[in-house]
């Protein structure tokens, strides 16, 4: 299907890939991973995208294909401008941004802001969009995996330590973890996630392996409880 769509550009980054845009003139970016795991990766960061989704926060709408004999994502494009066009004081007005805090805890995503705050879309109606996913979950954003991905959740401490990830840090300042918090909604959405939702997802776009399979989706539900446990809600 992507052979037949229009190439407007090459790689944007260090992945192969390119922008391209349907019959319909629906732009979307290409992306395939390299190197040996790059099959894995690419599942990481859809597995990552829809666990998002069931967290209620918006994020690029990205589907699994083809591309050059390799397993690639297509990912559309979001109109709106990168979250680095707006001023730091601005961000606690920006809807969706601060407040799923909790989400990027749940799914270690080190790299929520990233470099210079341009892993965020800002669209129209101003709603914040998560976009490149790849750094979440099992995988670092270079591709390697995590030494350890646990149980606990220390990115709710983390992505407020500007030691850890002066990005995120400036992303997420004056946002707490309670009930109090407009973050609370979303850990609450998080912690009510139900087991077999998030094992669903995980069979299918998690490790090959069914022993690896298993120990994911395991890490994946006690990191909610975590989350749900942090803010106070009861399971």
């Amino acid at each position: 299907m992507i052979e037949t769509w229009e190439r407007e550009s090459g790689p944007l980054e260090s992945n192969p890939g390119g922008l391209h845009t349907d019959a319909e003139g629906n732009k979307y970016y290409v992306k395939a991973y390299s190197g040996v795991n790059g099959h894995d990766r690419t599942k990481n960061e859809k597995l990552t995208s829809e666990l998002y989704k069931l967290a209620g926060v918006p994020v690029a709408d990205i589907g699994l294909t083809q591309w050059k004999g390799h397993t690639a994502i297509a990912s559309r494009m979001i109109d709106g401008e990168k979250l680095n066009k707006f001023e730091p004081r601005e961000y606690p007005h920006i809807k969706d941004l601060q407040e799923h805090f909790p989400a990027d805890a749940w799914l270690s995503n080190y790299d929520v802001a990233g470099t210079h705050h341009n892993n965020i879309i800002v669209d129209y109606n101003n709603h914040a969009h998560r976009i490149d996913n790849g750094g979440r979950l099992r995988c670092r954003a270079t591709g390697k995996l995590k030494e350890h991905l646990g149980d606990e959740v220390p990115n709710l401490e983390d992505l407020h330590n500007p030691e850890f990830n002066k990005w995120a840090a400036k992303l997420f300042k004056g946002v707490k973890v309670g009930k109090d918090d407009p973050s609370y909604e979303t850990a609450r959405r998080i912690a009510q996630i139900p087991d077999d939702y998030i094992r669903a997802l995980v069979g299918v776009y998690g490790p090959k392996s069914r022993e690896e399979n298993d120990k994911l989706a395991d890490i994946v539900i006690a990191r909610r409880d975590a989350i749900g446990k942090a803010y106070g809600i009861e399971p």
